[in-house]
């Protein structure tokens, strides 16, 4: 009798930040109910990876899971993978942490189950070859990766039924390609289309292995999956007809099969994740092109060449987004200066875990799944980075200190001032602009922002062609703003006269100053534990047609144990005219929540009608504006020496996510504006502080 064998492997996840409610409603819907039918069906092997988020959550919330699979794993029905302990890019981490997350999870796993794993989940699917090598020597011999990495290797379908060795200078490991046709048909087609398909593959040798590899979320808590897979009872059905055809169709672990059965083959893969990933990854124009160039080759029936065609390339969601980019490099940052201390015989060990966690993926890109745009997600992320900063700041008696180095590897060079109480990174080159503002005693990032540009997915939102449980509510379209710059803090606008705050956060303004996307000179030094960071734009502005030379000067003051920052601003007319300016600074405040009760501006002596953080208004004549944010328990002044007319808006963009399309709140910009008539030269001090509630 012919015969196949089959692999059965789902990967759970949930991302650091991701809220408690969600992880109990993905438990109740997935984790739990396909643990309990698999338990109905002893003979059936099933592997599965829990990432070390996740099992710290079971463990604190539902330890009588963890029993059951305990016994799951004990009496060998279950298979348990290793991987990255909290989910990160392998590719993209340093080569030591790539090792230390593996190791972390490994170990987390054998102290739980007194069970060693030896195979691992790639997160996201994301190889590179050079990965193989550190994969190797944290002890993993085997792990499953998509078909399509495999016949962009130039494979043909009849050789994806087995495994592959493959190496990186020397260090071997071997690779599974999952089926991309069991993706599709698990748990979405009938269950005798599956085996019919089996069937088909199977051989009278029966040493063919057919790989099922996917997100165990697919089974309950992804969109009315819950009721088709357990209410239906698909995945009692499916595992009803494994047991029916179990003499040709036998299920395995991944490590039987590797003791068992022979590698196919030796091979080399190229650079690549699964193929919807690789079209997240695209430029925004690119990926509607490429959209359309699939579309054409199913219209004339050529879908068997789409193997030759592929999208982007992972890295690229780091030139995609410089939010992420500057998240990374704030990453890669931390993990030097973590090497470096351990390299003077510091024992750094808590550090580390702290920057394990902050490399955790999901924060770091865009598509159905990917959570950039979600503040609950990139939160934790920086608040892990800070926090392993700050432990180094103690080890090593931190100071305050400023360097100028091209941090975002753009080609120009930024300025960073940190301190025991903040770190300040400026980007001259970006209008002399801050782009991340650490208030260190917090772990709070208060400028993580995501600035609003177009997505792919706007398109169909943009035309209508959407059905009502592709989108989260009604009328996104009116929130489809773009910017027209980074979002930060200080950035330098001059307005039209009659621009109001509402033309202004529609981007429905023109800026009449060169100095937003300006090249500041910057000259640093230190004074008495005070930074200095002087930045000077010899710049122009048009008013009625006539262009006219400005300069403008801002220093920046931080103190070495103070989170207050002030700034002295100077315009200088290079006219010989009287100039008639209105001239507004931009800060920004990215407090994660803007519609919540304990989330509001104040401002002394006015009665705001709505002071919600994601409010829009204008304020004339004050001289400050607070935030308060009683769940991060923070209040941040911005207070300007003489008075201003201060504008307050949100940053609210429109994102995708498994339950459709979204608003999400990214920050709050407060303006303070000046009408000025520039005779010689004009003044002010601005100053923000941030205190502990």
């Amino acid at each position: 009798m012919d015969a196949i064998n089959l692999v059965f492997a789902v990967h759970n996840h949930q991302p650091t930040g991701n809220f408690d409610h969600v992880f109990e409603d993905v438990y109740q819907k997935s984790y739990k109910p396909f643990l309990e039918v698999v338990e109905k069906f002893p003979s059936i092997k099933v592997t599965q990876h829990y990432t070390g988020i996740l099992l710290e959550w079971l463990i604190s919330h539902h330890p009588e899971f963890i029993e059951k699979l305990k016994y799951a794993i004990a009496r060998g029905q279950v298979e348990l993978l290793t991987g990255s302990y909290y989910e990160a890019i392998l590719s993209i981490i340093p080569p030591r942490d790539r090792i230390h997350q593996i190791e972390k999870l490994t170990n987390y796993i054998t102290d739980i189950f007194d069970y060693h794993p030896k195979g691992m989940w790639l997160a996201e699917r994301v190889w590179e070859q050079a990965i193989a090598k550190e994969i190797s020597e944290a002890g993993v011999n085997f792990l499953p990766i998509d078909e399509a990495h495999f016949m962009y290797a130039g494979l043909q379908e009849d050789a994806l039924y087995g495994y592959y060795t493959t190496e990186e200078q020397g260090r071997l490991v071997n690779i599974f390609p999952g089926s991309k046709k069991l993706r599709y048909t698990i748990p979405f087609a009938p269950v005798e289309e599956t085996i019919n398909w089996l069937r088909s593959k199977a051989t009278v040798a029966g040493k063919r292995i057919a790989v099922f590899a996917d997100d165990g979320e697919k089974f309950g808590a992804w969109p009315n999956t819950y009721q088709h897979v357990y209410e239906n009872k698909w995945l009692e059905n499916f595992f009803t007809a494994l047991v029916e055809n179990n003499e040709w169709i036998k299920t395995i672990h991944f490590a039987k099969a590797v003791n068992n059965i022979a590698p196919v083959g030796k091979i080399y893969l190229p650079t690549a994740s699964y193929p919807e990933m690789l079209k997240w990854a695209l430029p925004f124009e690119s990926a509607q092109n490429f959209e359309e160039f699939e579309n054409e080759l199913k219209h004339h029936q050529l879908e068997r060449y789409e193997v030759f065609v592929r999208g982007g390339y992972w890295r690229n969601f780091l030139a995609k987004y410089p939010e992420a980019n500057w998240m990374h490099k704030k990453m890669l940052r931390v993990s030097n200066k973590i090497q470096h201390s351990e390299d003077q015989g510091n024992n750094v060990d808590e550090a580390k875990q702290f920057l394990l966690a902050g490399q955790c993926n999901d924060a770091y890109w865009h598509g159905v799944f990917g959570g950039l745009y979600l503040p609950n997600l990139r939160h934790p992320v920086y608040r892990s980075l800070i926090q392993a900063e700050n432990l180094i700041d103690k080890i090593e008696d931190k100071k305050i200190s400023i360097e100028v180095i091209d941090f975002d590897c753009d080609g120009q060079m930024e300025v960073i001032v940190e301190s025991p109480a903040s770190n300040v990174y400026i980007k001259p080159d970006m209008g002399g602009a801050i782009f991340e503002y650490d208030h260190k005693p917090k772990q709070l990032n208060i400028l993580d922002i995501v600035s609003r540009r177009p997505e792919a997915s706007h398109r169909k939102l943009l035309q209508k062609n959407l059905s009502p449980d592709q989108t989260k509510e009604s009328n996104l379209h009116e929130f489809l703003i773009y910017d027209k710059y980074q979002h930060g803090s200080l950035i330098d606008h001059f307005f039209d006269e009659n621009t109001s705050v509402d033309d202004f956060l529609k981007m429905n303004y023109s800026e009449r100053g060169s100095f937003v996307f300006g090249k500041y000179d910057v000259r640093s030094y230190k004074k008495n534990k005070t930074a200095i960071i002087e930045l000077v734009h010899d710049g122009t502005v048009n008013y009625e047609n006539t262009i006219s030379k400005i300069q403008l000067i801002k220093k920046i003051f931080i103190s070495h144990k103070s989170s207050e920052i002030t700034v002295e601003y100077k315009l200088i007319n290079q006219e010989s005219k009287p100039l008639k300016l209105r001239f507004g600074v931009e800060w920004n405040y990215g407090l994660m929540a803007g519609d919540a009760p304990d989330r509001y501006y104040e401002a002394a002596g006015i009665g705001l009608t709505d002071r919600r953080l994601k409010s829009i208004g204008s304020l004339s004549n004050i001289t400050k504006l607070s935030l308060v944010d009683e769940w991060l328990k923070i209040r941040v002044e911005l207070e300007t020496e003489k008075p201003a007319e201060f504008w307050r808006c949100p940053v609210e963009t429109v994102s995708l996510s498994e339950g459709g399309l979204e608003k999400v709140y990214q920050s709050s910009m407060v303006i303070p504006v000046w009408n000025i008539e520039l005779i010689d030269n004009w003044q002010i001090q601005i100053t923000q502080r941030i205190f502990d509630i």
